[in-house]
């Protein structure tokens, strides 16, 4: 996902990319579908603002139930690259990972690296069906446990259930 400079005029510009899972490197995730980005690059003399937006759909097991299931993930991340010329007083190995640099005899920009390690901050620690999903083998089976439980009720309540409906009719 490399950009040229020189393709990047002054002011906005838009790219887009289908990069496949094989050019990631991430080998515990299993993609669905090719990682689609979206990038706006906004160019102000040696500053170029990138905007990135990627889609993917991710292939998980639920941790609940085992069940495989499909995970859409839907994120975005900010990163400005300046020229190192222009900032003489910045150390080059800076740990902000959103202010990067490139120097006057690069290229292009390669933004793959940091694609990548936004998709692996994306992935949930727990990796579950949706609550409203009805795929969820164990989410189903707690519901269907919990409707039961509902039916059942405790013979020492009974009074307690008495005492209000004969305030309700007295209301």
């Amino acid at each position: 996902m490399k950009i040229r400079i020189s393709e990047i005029s002054e002011g906005m510009n838009h790219f887009h990319f289908d990069v496949d899972a094989s050019e990631l490197d991430i080998d515990f995730i299993k993609f669905e579908t090719p990682v689609t980005v979206d990038i706006d690059a906004y160019r102000v003399s040696d500053q170029i603002d990138f905007k990135l937006n990627f889609k993917c759909k991710m292939f998980f097991e639920c941790d609940r139930c085992l069940e495989p299931f499909d995970y859409l993930c839907v994120n975005n991340f900010n990163v400005v690259y300046k020229n190192i010329a222009v900032q003489r007083n910045v150390i080059e190995d800076s740990q902000d990972d959103i202010l990067k640099f490139y120097n006057l005899n690069d290229v292009y920009i390669d933004l793959l690296p940091d694609l990548r390690d936004l998709i692996i901050i994306s992935v949930p620690m727990r990796k579950v069906h949706d609550e409203n999903s009805q795929n969820c083998l164990a989410l189903n089976t707690e519901l269907n446990s919990s409707e039961n439980s509902k039916k059942e009720v405790n013979p020492v309540w009974d009074k307690l259930v008495e005492l209000k409906k004969k305030k309700k009719n007295k209301s």
